[in-house]
Order: C-alpha cells, then sequence, then structure tokens
C-alpha cells in the first residue's frame, strides 16, 4: 500500500534524472585531491552517528592509517578523471505514518531517507585548494559589494536626513523672518498712523497695538532663535575675545539706550505733550522689543557658554 501511495505521488513519467558527472567528457581535475585533504574532511566527521547502506560508521575512517588517506584520494580523482561512479549516493527510503492519522488506506506519513555512506559525507566535506581558493575571491569581492552597498545605503540615508533637516531649518528661518517683519510692521505702521505710545493715548495704544500677537511676536521669535543656537551648538561655542568685548558693549549700550532714550520726549510732557513725532515714535516701538530680546539672547548664550565672566551669570540673572 506505502509503495502504491509513492509510485501514484512521484510517478516514472515525471521523473528527472540528473547526471552524476554533470556534462563533458571525463578529464582529470587541475589540482588533484591529495591525501592531506581527505585527512581534513574525515576529521571533520562526528562520531556516534548512524552508519549509510555500506554499514561502515564515520570512526572507522576518522582514526584510520595513512595510506587509507592516499586510497581514498585515488578513488575520489579517479572519480572525476574517469566518470567512475563510486555508488556512494544510496539512500533507503522509509515510511512513517503520523500518530495522529489514521491507518489504513491511503498513506498520510511522513517520509524519510537514510543516511548516505560515509564516503559521500569524506567527498562532500572536501576542502580542495581550488575551491577554497575560488571560494575566497568570490568571497573578497562579494564582501566588498556588500560593504559598499551598507557604507553607500548608511551614507544615503546620512544625505537624507540632513536634507532634511536642511529643509526644515530653511522653513523656520523663512517663518520666522515673516513674523518677525510682521512685527516690525505692524508696531511701526500703527504707531505712524495713530500717533500714541504707551503714556499718550494709552487705550488705542493697549487696544490696537500692546494687545495684539501679531504686534508681540518679534521678540518670542528672537528667543526662539537663541535657544535654536544653543541647541545646535550643545551650549559649546568658542568666541575670541574680540567678539565677546564687542557683544558686553552692545547689549550694554543697547540697553540703556531702550530704557533711557525716551527721556527725550517725556522730560517736558507738560509743556510738550506731543512728544517725537509720529515717526520716532513708530521707529521706538519697532525696535525697542526686538533690541531688547536680543540683548536678553546675547546674555544667555554669553553665559550659557562660558563667556560671560566668572561672576556674570549670577549677576545677569539676578537682574533679569
Amino acid at each position: 500500500m506505502t509503495l502504491t501511495s509513492f509510485q501514484c505521488t512521484f510517478p516514472e513519467q515525471n521523473e528527472v534524472r540528473t547526471s552524476t558527472f554533470g556534462i563533458g567528457p571525463p578529464k582529470a581535475l587541475d589540482k588533484p585531491i591529495t591525501a592531506g585533504e581527505v585527512r581534513k574532511s574525515l576529521d571533520r566527521l562526528k562520531n556516534n552517528r548512524a552508519s549509510g547502506q555500506d554499514g561502515i560508521s564515520a570512526e572507522l575512517l576518522k582514526y584510520g592509517t595513512k595510506a587509507l588517506d592516499e586510497q581514498l584520494a585515488i578513488i575520489f580523482n579517479d572519480t572525476f578523471e574517469k566518470h567512475q561512479d563510486p555508488n556512494i549516493n544510496i539512500g533507503e527510503l522509509i515510511a512513517i505514518s503520523k500518530p495522529s492519522k489514521p491507518k489504513g488506506g491511503k498513506f498520510l506519513g511522513r517520509s524519510i531517507t537514510t543516511l548516505p555512506n560515509v564516503l559521500n559525507k569524506d567527498l562532500s566535506r572536501l576542502p580542495t585548494s581550488e575551491l577554497r581558493l575560488k571560494t575566497n575571491e568570490d568571497l573578497d569581492h562579494l564582501r566588498s559589494i556588500a560593504q559598499d552597498r551598507q557604507q553607500w545605503k548608511g551614507l544615503t540615508t546620512k544625505i537624507r536626513e540632513a536634507a532634511e533637516e536642511s529643509r526644515r531649518r530653511i522653513l523656520g528661518y523663512i517663518i520666522a523672518a515673516m513674523l518677525i517683519s510682521i512685527h516690525l510692521a505692524s508696531n511701526f505702521g500703527l504707531v505712524y498712523e495713530y500717533d500714541f505710545d504707551v503714556i499718550r493715548n494709552n487705550a488705542g495704544f493697549s487696544g490696537l497695538l500692546y494687545l495684539r500677537p501679531w504686534s508681540r511676536v518679534g521678540p518670542f521669535v528672537i528667543g526662539l532663535l537663541f535657544g535654536y543656537i544653543l541647541y545646535r551648538t550643545k551650549c559649546k561655542m568658542h568666541m575670541n575675545k574680540l567678539l565677546v568685548i564687542i557683544g558686553w558693549v552692545l547689549a550694554i549700550g543697547s540697553v540703556l539706550t531702550v530704557s533711557f532714550v525716551t527721556y527725550d520726549q517725556n522730560k517736558n510732557f507738560l509743556s510738550d505733550p506731543q512728544g517725537w513725532p509720529s515717526w520716532g515714535k513708530a521707529f521706538y516701538e519697532m525696535l525697542c522689543r526686538p533690541v531688547w530680546a536680543l540683548v536678553l539672547g546675547w546674555i544667555v548664550v554669553a553665559c550659557a557658554t562660558g563667556h560671560g565672566g566668572k561672576y556674570s551669570p549670577k549677576i545677569w540673572y539676578s537682574l533679569l
């Protein structure tokens, strides 16, 4: 019954046989198999394994003499040179029923093939010099290609990420510039149009300018830009002494200017309630808050990167 089942599953008309020695006339190997290579192959055989159809265990060949290695090398070389089939590929097909399947009727089990002869194992394990040389050359070439592909893939990923980050950075700069421009334009336009400030016509100043987000967004954007600088540099920035001195001089001068320049228009408030002309007030309102934000940004960056002196961080933080 089992034989009939396998004959129906694998009919002879569908059988495809392959040549044992491939295509071409008999030919000796360019580099014949040596007794030393046979010995290396035999040494790789494992003990306590089932034998094949020949009944020869691996230990009998593994612990044989040098004469055995030489004879096996002759047999293997004759196999290729004369196309003499050593008949070492014979196996036995065994059918094993599955425990969960019902017995009888159509065969519903597993089929296994017994192990090949030990000479088959030995021949398949032979590390011939020619094969090793060719394999190493191919492996080196493939390994080089794989490394190049891996490096190129990593480089491509980094370029893509850098390009994406660059696009986001440029977009952020554009948005920041637009918001700062809106702040400057709205402050100048409103003050020039309505001729007010924080003292004169305070109600209109608060309602139309001071409480509107578009006319107050500039300092916040400038603060974000300074924070981004610290993030990009990880608070590690080197500046020469001349640049540091210029930065502190401009910062202190700007703070004093923004704080005290309006004394000129308010010192005679009772006798001259108009104060500065509209364009003067407009320029001051347009620039005073962004300049103040720039000063604060410089103080934070200078102190965070070690350019504020020994005691300046504590002094400036207390003042702020």
